[in-house]
């Protein structure tokens, strides 16, 4: 690949700063990237990666000469990039230093259209460089960056959330409330709408279970309130979000349901939010009921951000610790992660012997995370549905029950795991590698799912191609990820409150970044915690569509 040149210049909205460039740090190989308008074309080896970056000096403890940023210490900020990607893996960071050694960074990964990077400067913050990683083989159109504070961020977002004209007494749709969450939409029990907002209904399909996707999506900062329709919710999430202090946001009920929403709803201490005429009875008893002026919504936001922060600061009441999001997070826990490169030449065999035997009475039990691909099966509207991975096939059962007329296949290298499947519930189970993938046609099933199998398997490249290629409609990914790759030796487990040593043939990838576009249209992913032991805190779901998506 020839360089036409190895920097890009931008200016970044509502920063009130100088232009930024960023530079291709001097160790790394030109050859790898070029560079043409506004758009970055690189091609990296396997395991290989570059940086671009908004300082001179390419090493990254030594601080800048001038800030990339006009930052402030201790306050939050959201840095929003407009960007087009097709193929490869890229991340968007904000390094942090004070006079003399790097303090902290945050970072995010990239995808097309607006990436929000959120976070809170370091108490001791003085200057700070924004840096590009870029991995794989692709090409990045940066549109540009925007810069807001918390207080601007909020503003903005409620400025898109309430379109129309405020009316006392009615309130107008919530659906766009905020920005809150980066990676769009994932079917399943509880599905987090682009604004944050999240819907709950009556049916609980696990409670436990749901209530510790609530904590998640709150920790991560991807979940504002919740919208109840008109509907009766189960008391335990109304505790949750009446000790989270996020948004309630109700239909006016019908009679009959009206002695319920007073009692289990207006007393709550939650902000609450009424769509349609507001009993003016309701005002006396219930001081938090407010209306959604422009200016409402806006501090109303800021308010429920400002009181995660103080939560997580204080790590009181947390439901778990939390997940790591940057690797120095990962370090800090005690993780080991042997790193992609370092494996043995033999990790492949090593791992499909060790999963070729292992049986467990784990992967007979029912599990509510069979739900999640069941409501996925019903959100794509799949109508043959092929399993990769499938061991005994509890997640196929799951299907089977909730969607008795897809045709439902399961594939597993375990033979006497498919026994015990077949024997069980009457499941089409056959014994298969990935090296098999390659004799089933393209396009042969709407949906192709694996449940945490390409974390046991250590190069994904082949096997992602292959799923997608039989996939029609999309495919569904629901795999470890934590903010480093490779091997995952010894991990903090939240059940024992401990480090202790990894299932053998664990790993973490960026699964995004083996979904290329084409064939990929996009890609919602979002955090679940599955469960406290092992590695249950740490998956991701990743929604890869092949064909147009619904619209959000």
């Amino acid at each position: 690949m020839t360089s036409v040149r190895r920097s890009l210049t931008f200016r970044v909205q509502r920063a009130g700063h100088a232009p930024i460039t960023l530079r291709l740090m001097a160790h790394a190989a030109p050859a790898a990237l070029a560079v043409v308008g506004d758009t970055l074309r690189f091609e990296l080896p396997d395991g290989d990666h570059l940086y671009l970056v908004s300082k001179e000096d390419p090493r990254f403890p030594v601080p800048p000469a001038a800030t990339a940023l006009p930052l402030e210490a201790e306050r939050g900020y959201e840095l929003r990039a407009e960007v087009e990607l097709r193929g490869g893996h890229a991340s968007l960071w904000v390094i942090e230093y004070d006079d003399a050694a790097r303090l902290q960074h945050a970072q995010v990964t990239l995808r097309s259209g607006t990436t929000p990077l959120r976070f809170t400067t370091d108490p001791r913050h003085r200057t700070c460089c924004v840096a590009l990683r870029l991995a794989g083989r692709g090409e990045l159109t940066l549109r540009g960056l925007t810069l807001l504070d918390e207080a601007e961020a909020a503003a903005d977002a409620a400025a898109h959330a309430v379109a129309a004209p405020f009316d006392p007494g009615i309130t107008p749709s919530l659906a766009a409330l905020g920005d809150a969450v980066a990676h769009g939409v994932v079917a399943g029990p509880v599905p987090v709408p682009r604004g944050g907002l999240l819907p709950v209904h009556g049916r609980a399909i696990d409670p436990e279970f749901e209530l510790l996707q609530l904590e998640l999506l709150w920790q991560r900062g991807l979940l504002w309130g919740l919208d109840g329709g008109d509907a009766e919710v189960p008391g335990a999430i109304l505790d949750w979000a009446e000790r989270r202090g996020v948004l309630l946001a109700w239909d006016v009920p019908d009679a009959a349901r009206r002695p319920w929403f007073e009692a289990e709803v207006l007393a709550r201490r939650a902000p609450v939010i009424v769509r349609g005429a507001v009993d003016p009875a309701w005002a006396s008893r219930a001081p938090q009921l407010r209306g959604v002026a422009d200016a409402d919504l806006a501090a109303l936001t800021a308010e429920i951000a400002a009181r995660r922060r103080r939560a997580l600061d204080d790590r009181a009441g947390l439901a778990f610790p939390r997940v790591p999001e940057r690797p120095e997070d990962v370090v800090a826990q005690g993780f080991e992660i042997v790193a992609p490169t370092a494996m043995p030449t033999d990790e492949k065999q090593q791992a499909e012997g060790f999963w070729s035997q292992h049986v467990s009475p784990f992967y007979t039990r029912p599990k509510p995370w069979g739900a999640v691909v069941a409501e996925v099966v019903r959100g794509v509207g799949a109508t043959s549905v092929l399993e990769f991975g499938c061991h005994a096939g509890r997640n196929l059962a799951a299907i089977q029950a909730a969607c008795p007329d897809v045709r439902l296949t399961g594939l597993d290298i375990n033979p006497e795991a498919v026994r015990a499947g077949h024997d069980r519930w009457g499941l089409d189970l056959r014994v298969s590698g990935d090296d098999t993938l390659a004799g089933i046609a393209d396009d042969a099933y709407d949906l192709v799912f694996t449940v945490s199998v390409l974390d046991h398997i250590p190069d994904i490249t082949g096997v992602c191609r292959d799923l997608l290629r039989i996939a029609r409609r999309a495919a569904f990914f629901l795999e470890v990820t934590l903010p480093v790759e490779g091997k995952v030796v010894h991990h903090f487990d939240h059940k024992l409150g401990a480090v202790r040593r990894s299932t053998d043939a664990s790993y973490s990838w960026f699964v995004d970044r083996f979904l290329p576009s084409p064939p990929v249209h996009r890609v919602d992913d979002r955090p679940y915690y599955l469960h406290a032991a092992s590695l249950g805190p740490y998956y991701h779901g990743y929604l890869a569509w092949l064909e147009p998506p619904p619209a959000s």
